[in-house]
């Protein structure tokens, strides 16, 4: 016979896996009703330079953690967009996150933005592990996971990138990336002022 104690063990094992994979299919099946997102985005006016202020602050506690530096390299004069604030902290917040896990190393990462014309070009670079040419072509894909070599703590589906670039897209910008394997990322993300 089964102790209680071992009883009450294997229950809360149980409970907990059962959460664990309850999150997994929510964030499987809130993905894939993504372009159901995009279709009701609340966009109002705001100055991302704030916003990326208030990011800094949230993250501080997980910088903390992970021995991490975010700077901040406010360049643009002109920060205002039209965003769906909701949406566009969670592109900042997983590509910081991505910046965070891909590391081993110390984290840096880096957020620049600047003006070059009509555009505010904000800027999200890591000295992370980086991704190879081959990789980066397939980076954006739904499911797409790189290949971590000797980081075998990272977990995930694949849909983070997938889920920053459809929101993007969904803001009516553009992102693209430059890395090279050893040299960390750098995901550039092209905004239309108003």
């Amino acid at each position: 016979m089964i102790s209680r104690k071992r009883l009450l063990s294997y229950a809360t094992i149980i409970r907990k896996e059962a959460a664990r994979l309850k999150k997994n299919v929510d964030t499987v099946l809130q993905t894939a009703n993504i372009a159901q997102k995009i279709d009701k985005l609340n966009f109002e006016e705001a100055d991302i330079h704030e916003i990326l202020e208030e990011l800094q602050i949230s993250c501080d506690p997980v910088l903390k953690e992970k021995h991490a530096t975010l700077k901040l390299n406010l360049q643009a004069t002109n920060s205002r967009i039209k965003v769906d604030k909701l949406h566009f902290t969670n592109i900042l917040h997983n590509l910081i996150d991505n910046g965070l896990k891909y590391s081993q190393r110390q984290p840096v990462l880096e957020i620049t933005t600047q003006n070059v014309k009509n555009e505010l070009i904000v800027k999200i670079k890591d000295n992370g592990i980086g991704i190879s040419e081959k990789d980066q072509k397939y980076i954006f894909n739904k499911f797409f996971r790189v290949h971590t070599g000797d980081i075998h703590n990272v977990k995930g589906f694949g849909l983070g990138l997938y889920y920053v670039k459809e929101m993007v897209e969904g803001h009516k910008g553009s992102i693209e990336l430059k890395s090279r394997p050893g040299e960390g990322s750098e995901f550039i993300m092209h905004f239309e002022l108003f």
